[in-house]
């Protein structure tokens, strides 16, 4: 069976081209490439970029929502448009009487109550709701995540990251694998300015977990590159998460060739990383849950629980801020 599936939002995740260094990085060609799907259809308000888009993988073009979905009555719907669409265009596809899955782009949306409707409405509707937290979706990740649940570090005690972006834009990446790794949050809290009139900030989060781990997230507020890296500590060894996900490295404790009677951490062999084909991987995972009644591996549900604490923790960094200025 081959599912029909169109694509809203057209920019580099949405229709970008495969990428010779990491493959499928873009929701039309993962649609494209699967056996199980068959793109029919691509929307974008750019008439430019749509044009580009429909020209690289040969699908028809429309400059609505509306009009996509009543011309192709999509079974997988793609949503891929900048984050403060998220929840409209969501909610316009959700009404759509063909779709049945839908695969968004993170974050769900920007308002936490929007986000938590958009989740029930899915669920009332019977539709399978993935949120492209794309590590879920990677096999190296999966498989790290595995390989920590057997205890190689011991419990692990300090969880350090680095971001850039918006903290309900990437930082909810952070917050997602953390879930993801680690296990549940317990607590934030938000340092940093919140920038006047904006639905999203780049600011620090100390994170509690359930554990008793504890965990700190730093947001380079100001670049022009993207950082994006995670470091597990426990008493068994150290796990880094660098290039983006690219790499993992494993450190294990070993007698010190440098100071005898210390030990100290050495490089060894353990999960590899590297994130390859991610979109195809979402894909896969969409139309396996499509046919086994499955959830996704990033569900809803997921998604609201990251901007739960991302919007946490921006709050808190605003009553902490005001705070200060009282206190002056």
């Amino acid at each position: 069976m081959r599912f029909r599936a169109a694509v809203i939002g057209c920019g580099f995740i949405g229709a970008g081209g495969v990428v010779p260094e990491s493959g499928i990085q873009s929701h039309a060609a993962a649609w494209t490439h699967h056996p199980g799907a068959t793109l029919v259809g691509l929307a974008d308000v750019d008439a430019v970029r749509l044009a580009d888009a429909a020209q690289r993988w040969g699908a028809p073009r429309f400059q609505s929502v509306d009009e996509l979905l009543d011309a192709t009555a999509p079974e997988i719907v793609s949503v891929s448009t900048p984050d403060g669409t998220h929840a409209a265009v969501l909610d316009r596809v959700l009404d759509a009487p063909s779709v049945r899955a839908v695969l968004m782009e993170k974050p769900l949306a920007l308002d936490l109550n929007d986000a938590r409707r958009l989740v029930r409405k899915a669920n009332d509707r019977g539709v399978v709701l993935a949120v492209n937290y794309v590590r879920r979706f990677a096999p190296s990740h999966r498989e790290l995540r595995r390989w920590l649940a057997g205890g190689p570090l011991g419990p692990i005690e300090l969880v350090r990251g680095t971001y850039t972006g918006g903290l309900k834009h990437n930082g909810t990446h952070w917050i997602d694998l953390v879930r993801f790794l680690v296990g549940e949050i317990a607590e934030v809290r938000g340092f940093g300015p919140v920038e006047p009139a904006t639905t999203d900030s780049t600011i620090d989060l100390a994170v509690d977990f359930v554990s008793g781990a504890r965990g700190m997230l730093h947001g380079l507020r100001v670049s022009p590159y993207s950082l994006f890296e995670l470091d597990l500590a426990g008493p068994g060894g150290r796990v880094r998460i660098v290039d983006g996900g690219q790499r993992v490295e494993v450190f294990t404790p070993a007698p010190s060739q440098r100071f005898p009677g210390f030990q100290e951490l050495v490089r060894t062999a353990g999960p590899s990383g590297g994130l390859g084909d991610l979109l195809l991987h979402a894909a896969t995972d969409v139309i396996d849950a499509l046919g086994t009644g499955r959830e996704p591996a990033g569900t809803g549900a997921d998604a609201v629980a990251a901007l739960e604490w991302a919007t946490a923790g921006i709050e808190d960094a605003v009553r902490r801020d005001a705070n200060a200025a009282v206190a002056r």
